[in-house]
């Protein structure tokens, strides 16, 4: 299982942003990663609302294809994601 930062060219709404997918040969196992993923707090608010992973995941997952879905992480928040990935994959057993 890996995270992999795919490399897309879309509109300047994305600058500064970057799409990473969890990719793996066992669906369910993808599934599971990207659920806990989701569920965790990023540690910030906007506009007094708590932010989860989960608030910058596409939803578009293709768990059967290889991969789940893509989270549009802002440049900065990286490492933070990174590590809350990680967190994640070592949830799942």
């Amino acid at each position: 299982m890996k995270l992999k930062r795919e490399s897309i060219k879309l509109g300047n709404e994305y600058n500064g942003k970057w799409n990473f997918v969890i990719m793996d040969n066992d669906a369910e196992k993808i599934e599971a990663v990207e659920e806990a993923l989701c569920e965790i707090k990023t540690g910030f608010s906007i506009g007094g609302e708590e932010k989860t992973w989960g608030d910058y995941c596409d939803q578009c997952p293709c768990y059967d294809d290889g991969y789940g879905s893509g989270f549009w992480i802002e440049i900065e928040d990286v490492p933070a994601f990174k590590e809350a990935y990680k967190a994640a994959k070592k949830s799942v057993k």
